[in-house]
């Protein structure tokens, strides 16, 4: 082959390479699998062929992914006995059900400051009431927690001043008690059970750990409209 032959064959092979790189793309998408990586490792392939393979989770043919539901935190709903249900209870519902998840009938901030300095507590379910008890004992603010967080018995039974004396002598125990029962409130270690209804919850440390807590139950009732804080032994 003389050189000129050789030119040209070379200046033919890089003309059909620049059109080859100017055609249309083929892109192909591919849905990423349960599990699979969202990161660099599913990043586009191109291929030998020319071919760009795109992972996604939703391919365009499926259409626009239906809209998250976007609660606030807080929010709630109250089931038939007018006991309110979280958000996670309310999807599943939803789910079940087959339909759409309902409006929440509330936005609850349950722990607020005034200007004033005034704190105001609200609790529409027992974590609510426990996460508030918690921060008002280890912040010493038992009279807050008199006044907005137990129940009219528990009032009744026991009196603002002896109320705040109880809760200063028991302090360290109950702080104890309730990081312990926050820690484990979705697990084993703490078992939910109704007293005479669902007006009446009672929570238990599991009996293993008697012998660490002065502490082992609390009890919430619902009442005025919230749950309410009805004892602890």
């Amino acid at each position: 082959m003389s050189a000129r032959v050789a030119m040209a064959v070379l200046a033919a092979s890089a003309a059909l390479a620049v059109a080859a790189g100017c055609g249309p793309e083929r892109v192909e998408y591919h849905k990423r699998q349960p599990g699979q990586e969202t990161g660099s490792d599913s990043a586009p392939i191109r291929t030998a062929d020319g071919r760009t393979i795109v992972f996604v989770d939703r391919l365009p043919s499926e259409g626009a992914a239906p809209a998250k539901d976007a609660l606030p935190v807080g929010t709630y709903m109250l089931d038939e006995y007018g006991k309110p249900m979280s958000v996670e209870q309310m999807r599943e519902i939803a789910r079940k059900s087959g339909q759409d998840l309902p409006p929440p009938s509330a936005e609850l901030t349950i722990r607020e400051r005034d200007g004033s300095g005034r704190i105001t507590l609200r609790a529409a379910m027992p974590e609510h009431v426990l996460e508030n008890f918690s921060e008002c004992i280890r912040e010493r603010e038992y009279e807050a927690i008199w006044e907005q967080l137990t129940s009219r018995a528990s009032r009744h039974a026991m009196g603002r001043d002896e109320f705040v004396a109880w809760c200063e002598a028991n302090r360290t125990e109950l702080l104890a008690f309730l990081n312990r029962m926050a820690a484990g409130w979705n697990s084993t270690d703490v078992i939910a059970d109704s007293i005479g209804g669902p007006q009446h919850q009672r929570y238990r440390l599991h009996p293993r750990l008697r012998k660490e807590f002065s502490f082992m139950r609390m009890e919430v009732v619902y009442e005025d409209g919230g749950c309410r804080l009805h004892s602890v032994r």
